[in-house]
């Protein structure tokens, strides 16, 4: 080793002398002075005098050694398929340390580098013995004595004879053997052995398996399917098959391990001190994972949120590829995740023009918020779902031609509603159909939209963002995958041997957990959540702004009901009729001693509910239909959610309720702190007892009620609204007089029917946080 300077070399006269003899020997030997000549017409391409340096991947620069004709020398041939450049000295020093960056063995680029080429290795070998047996009939016939080049059709009993002929027999007994082996092969243990092996003094099996290279898992998992054709067994796609567990205590919660990949210490080699794992088996790209588990019915992967990742130290860093990829740690799922249903996948580019693929998802219940209430869990139940109408709107957007003539994509629609399309004499009821088939796509958008005030936005906006997510794809995977410790080190001595082999490395199983979640369209279920979690606020609102906070306030039971009322009058002259509608409410309520209160059916001009009960008069009322007008009740109880949900809340004794006031307030404040107490220890998402909520039950009322004028219910028709409103009252009860009020007294009445049932898509049941409750009363 040199250690002087350059300029103490110089005056070294002993180290010029030899450092003369070995230039000169140097140039005698490689007499070039250049390595690159480009062709002419190229010469433009050259690089500039101080570019000389160029820079190539591979084992090595050089190819084989060989040797030419006459030639008295060895020569190599350089790689030039895999190299970049030129760069001046400074710039080629700093691209070193670039590669060195990223292909130091931490980051795992040369892991799952090593992974690829060992692939396209084995599927070349594999091929190669599936060819031979794919060539082995026709080699067993040439070998039987077969001449022709011509192939002809065997039949009768010539067919029976080749069918049972020796080759048959030969190929069939190769067969068998393959089997066989395939059987033998498969999870057999496999590792690399390089010539020469390590002097042994002994024979001993852990000797000998010291003297190998580790175990290699690659070509073990391969093994399956190398042999596959003949043992039909195949390795599954990461992800695919999985099976149950208990990780959470009991096997009952349903929930589901799958195997993503196994990761190794030090692979594919140690580097200085550093602590790492990389894959030993191919992992999938994230987008196709995710789309492998998007395909399990039911079952939804869980998923570690942001600030989760960051307490355990759990993040993606694929964004930097030069820094350490994967911990040699372990990361097990906890039942405080929350499970999520991937959507739909759209790209976005960020700040730097660098395009990514993002998902949009949909958060679910954790495991233990699934054990408490299963139910609120799942989909919601709906009465009065729409489905008719959307096939008929669909088929009605779909016809090219919306005529009589022309209306065969839709006949069986039609047929709902008693229209004939082959009748020249019902044009005109044909035509009265398509408009109020119109009307009905604008009413249900209409509907959707018309309380949306500043307060429902701000509400709406909080709840969609707790629901609904979206995350780079690799971040989200990453975010959903797990890690326990599998294998045992090597320093633990010869017990190793039984689960692996002696000089094995820390092995780690990369996995996803997948669990039961809603089986429904989550926006679908999101918007039915909230439509009726906002039409039980707007009834709260309405009870406790018409009626003395002293009645309702002390209630430990509030139910509110809502229905539609329309009234028919014929226009003067006899030139047509039209409808007028109006909303009515009503509650009954029960104190905490017993004493029970109702307050009459009032009429509303409200138009939120107006538009809730399906009074509203927006688009075109000639068409109003008897089901176009709801009747139904909702029943408020605020209070613990577990008991709530339990089977016996409503048989709690109402001197043990909380008053409705009084439980909201505290429910609301205790839900801050017990939120924020959570999110400090990162656990945002874990279940607390005493978390509070507002249960609605919302249930229809019946029967529809119906009064009309003797000459309209028991004459001939005058119009479409006219047969409605007979078709009303033959199929409703009488209404009374609390219904009509004054509503009779103008001179062009016709009749009135009041509306029954659940509204359009109507939930169940829904929840509301006591703090949206406070917020919209005013109670602080």
């Amino acid at each position: 080793t040199i250690e002087d300077s350059p300029l103490d070399l110089l005056h070294d006269c002993g180290f010029l002398k030899w450092w003369s003899r070995r230039l000169h020997l140097w140039e005698s030997k490689f007499p070039f002075s250049q390595f690159l000549e480009p062709a002419a017409e190229r010469t433009q391409y050259a690089p500039d005098d101080h570019e000389q340096m160029l820079i190539c991947f591979g084992d090595r620069v050089a190819g084989g050694l060989h040797r030419r004709p006459d030639g008295n020398a060895l020569l190599t041939d350089s790689n030039m398929l895999a190299c970049h450049g030129f760069y001046d000295f400074a710039y080629g020093g700093k691209m070193l340390d670039r590669i060195v960056d990223l292909w130091r063995p931490p980051t795992c680029q040369l892991s799952e580098l090593e992974l690829m080429m060992k692939t396209k290795l084995v599927e070349v070998f594999v091929d190669m013995n599936r060819r031979l047996f794919d060539a082995l009939p026709g080699m067993l016939i040439e070998e039987n004595g077969r001449s022709s080049l011509m192939i002809e059709e065997a039949s009768g009993v010539a067919f029976l004879k080749g069918a049972m002929s020796w080759v048959y027999k030969q190929f069939a007994d190769h067969s068998a053997g393959m089997t066989q082996l395939g059987h033998f092969m498969t999870d057999m243990t496999s590792k690399w052995a390089v010539c020469p092996l390590q002097p042994l003094n002994t024979t001993g099996s852990r000797d000998l398996d010291l003297a190998l290279d580790k175990e290699d898992d690659f070509y073990k998992d391969y093994m399956k399917e190398a042999y596959s054709e003949w043992t039909g067994e195949k390795n599954g796609v990461p992800g695919e098959v999985c099976q149950p567990t208990d990780l959470f205590g009991s096997p009952s919660d349903g929930c589901q391990v799958c195997d993503l990949s196994v990761m190794e210490a030090n692979a594919p080699e140690a580097y200085f001190d550093e602590s790492f794992i990389c894959p030993i088996r191919p992992m999938l790209p994230a987008t196709m994972q995710l789309e492998v588990l998007k395909k399990k019915e039911g079952l939804c992967p869980l998923h570690m949120d942001h600030r989760t990742q960051v307490r355990d130290h759990w993040q993606y860093r694929g964004i930097f590829p030069t820094i350490k990829q994967f911990d040699r740690a372990e990361n097990h799922p906890k039942k405080y995740f929350q499970t999520i249903h991937t959507l739909e996948k759209h790209a976005s580019v960020d700040e730097f023009g660098v395009s990514w693929d993002f998902y949009k998802f949909a958060r679910g219940c954790t495991v233990e918020e699934r054990r408490v209430w299963p139910r609120w869990c799942a989909s919601p139940e709906v009465r009065n779902k729409q489905t008719i109408s959307k096939k008929l709107w669909e088929a009605l957007r779909t016809s090219k031609d919306v005529t009589v003539g022309g209306a065969q994509t839709v006949t069986d629609a039609l047929q709902l509603t008693n229209v004939s399309v082959n009748n020249p004499n019902e044009v005109d009821r044909w035509e009265t159909f398509k408009e109020w088939s119109g009307h009905q796509l604008h009413k249900s958008w209409y509907n959707m939209n018309k309380l949306f005030s500043f307060r429902r936005q701000r509400r709406h906006g909080r709840e969609y963002n707790s629901t609904f997510g979206s995350r780079e794809a690799h971040g989200l995977m990453w975010a959903s995958s797990f890690q326990r410790f599998q294998g045992l080190e090597r320093s633990k001595g010869e017990d190793t041997i039984a689960q692996t082999t002696v000089n094995a490395e820390d092995r780690y199983q990369r996995y996803t957990v997948v669990c039961p979640c809603a089986a429904g369209d989550p926006e679908e279920d999101f918007n039915i959540r909230f439509q009726w979690s906002e039409a039980a606020l707007q009834l709260l609102r309405k009870a406790f702004q018409k009626s003395d906070i002293a009645i309702l306030g002390p209630a430990v039971k509030l139910d509110i009901g809502l229905r539609g009322v329309a009234s028919l009058y014929s226009e003067k002259g006899g030139h047509g009729t039209h409808w007028r509608t109006h909303a009515q409410w009503n509650a009954h309520y029960t104190l905490q001693d017993g004493q029970v209160g109702h307050l009459p059916w009032t009429f509303s001009k409200s138009q939120s509910l107006r538009v809730m009960s399906g009074a509203e008069e927006e688009f075109g009322l000639a068409y109003l239909e008897v089901d176009d007008l709801f009747g139904y009740t909702a029943a408020f109880r605020c209070g613990k959610k577990m008991k709530l949900y339990s089977s016996d809340a409503e048989a709690t004794p109402v001197d043990h309720a909380e008053p409705f006031q009084s439980c909201v307030m505290r429910g609301a404040r205790a839900n801050e702190e017990n939120r924020k107490r959570l999110a400090a220890a990162g656990t945002p998402h874990a279940l607390f007892e005493d978390q509070y909520t507002v249960h609605v039950v919302f249930s229809p009322l019946g029967p529809c009620e119906c009064h009309g004028k003797d000459s309209i219910v028991g004459g001939s028709e005058f119009s479409l609204a006219h047969r409605t409103l007979k078709d009303a009252c033959s199929a409703c009860s009488n209404a009374t007089e609390h219904v009509l009020g004054e509503l009779t007294k103008d001179p062009e009445y016709d009749g009135t029917f009041v509306g029954a049932g659940a509204g359009a898509n109507q939930a169940k049941e829904v929840l509301i946080e006591p703090a949206d409750v406070a917020s919209l009363l005013g109670w602080k």
